[in-house]
């Protein structure tokens, strides 16, 4: 008999003992990542990078799901995500210069 090691998780998960976020639901990107990689990027503050096309990845650590890959949307909530990680003291693996407060975007 063989036994299952999936359990149902919920949504919510602990990043740190003061904070939890939502996991994002898989979106499909904008653009694929042919059509990013022709076109010109740019460097932009992340708090005015709602709407844009995101043109780097963006992986967090916890929980080590991305949370931008290129082509896709930038949008309010993962956004939200964004900066709560930041608080919590979260560390990223990808294309980014957080640490200047800036994301790489679709020109």
């Amino acid at each position: 008999m063989a036994v299952s090691i999936l359990k149902k998780e919920p949504i919510i998960r602990n990043v740190s003992d003061h904070t939890s976020f939502e996991i994002a639901k898989i979106t499909m990107p904008e653009n694929s990542f042919a059509q990013v990689e022709q076109n010109e990027t740019e460097w932009i503050p992340y708090t005015r990078s709602i709407g844009r096309i995101s043109a780097g990845m963006v992986i967090p650590y916890p929980p080590g799901i991305p949370l931008f890959v290129p082509g896709e949307k930038i949008t309010v909530s993962r956004l939200s995500q964004l900066e709560e990680l930041l608080m919590t003291g979260a560390t990223f693996q990808g294309t980014h210069q957080l640490e200047n407060k800036l994301i790489l975007v679709i020109k």
